[in-house]
């Protein structure tokens, strides 16, 4: 025997589209698109110190390309070619931070449309 299953609560419920957009551009802004200034701030000031590490890394890796290629064509010794190594450990940490801040911010605003719906059977937020 099956119950039936109720209609759904009317109650407001946004999109996720303009969140996850914002929280493209940099991780935080979409948290403070939900209005949650702490961890849009928590977001950003971690972000933002890894992407700077990570930009001076490829700069000074892009310079000794350029020394090397520079050296091979113009008939100098080279040594060896420079590491790619240098880039893995700060792009791993931006790319952590990064997608952390986008399930941040999605799970938020599922969590903030299911307590608006009042729906808090497990799955509800899937159905969306």
């Amino acid at each position: 025997m099956t119950t039936p299953v109720p209609p759904p609560v009317p109650g407001w419920k946004s999109s996720l589209s303009p969140m996850m957009l914002s929280a493209l551009v940099c991780p935080g802004t979409g948290q403070f698109r939900q209005g949650r200034w702490g961890a849009g701030l928590g977001f950003i000031f971690v972000f933002l110190p890894a992407f700077v590490w990570f930009f001076m890394d490829a700069i000074a890796f892009l310079g000794a390309e350029y020394d090397f290629f520079k050296g091979f064509f113009m008939g100098r010794d080279v040594r060896e070619l420079p590491r790619i190594g240098i880039l893995v450990r700060p792009f791993a940490v931006c790319l952590i931070i990064y997608l952390a801040g986008l399930a941040d911010t999605a799970f938020a605003e599922r969590r903030l449309n299911r307590d608006a719906t009042g729906s808090r059977s497990r799955g509800a937020w899937r159905e969306s």
